[in-house]
């Protein structure tokens, strides 16, 4: 199969930039200390697939979906009673990419495709430098490509899930 990159309104390749500008800049972290659970259940509240762990101010690495299947997984086959802890007592840290491909926020569409797919990476942070800028993820370069934005887009964005207890937080930040 032979993906085409198509050019913006501007003459030129579509850019990490302008993806996020129409994906918008509501951003999920997390630290190497928050616990899994927490993470599992951040994700499913604001239907996102990864969360960037930040630590001393810098990347650390991301968790995403897949880290969380392999704990499960890991934990199913041992019959829940193997040397795998329960998922409440797995810390980020002990899970996480610690060191995710990341993109730039002038890096080209066909670049940015390359790079995900080179690292068999979903998400991949955006930086500045060392700044923080965003997460893009494989769904979301393909939504500005096909002429949607956010709020056009059939897909639901987020989803309310009742949760029970208290516990401490991911950090939302809008960069």
């Amino acid at each position: 199969m032979v993906f085409r990159v198509v050019k913006n309104t501007g003459g030129h390749l579509m850019q990490v930039k302008e993806i996020l500008r129409v994906k918008g800049n509501t951003l999920f972290t997390v630290t190497p200390d928050t616990r899994l659970s927490d993470c599992v259940i951040t994700m499913a509240e604001h239907d996102v697939g990864s969360l960037v762990v930040m630590e001393k101010g810098a990347v650390a690495g991301i968790v995403t979906f897949r880290e969380v299947i392999a704990t499960l997984a890991k934990r199913q086959i041992e019959h829940r009673t193997g040397p795998t802890p329960p998922i409440s007592e797995i810390y980020v840290r002990e899970v996480m990419n610690p060191s995710p491909a990341r993109a730039g926020l002038n890096m080209e569409v066909d670049a940015l495709r390359k790079l995900m797919l080179e690292n068999h990476q979903r998400y991949l942070p955006v930086v500045d430098g060392e700044t923080l800028c965003g997460v893009i993820s494989f769904h979301d370069e393909a939504i500005p490509i096909c002429g949607l934005t956010q709020s056009s887009s059939p897909i639901p964005t987020a989803r309310s899930i009742p949760r029970a207890g208290a516990r401490s937080s991911p950090s939302v930040t809008v960069p």
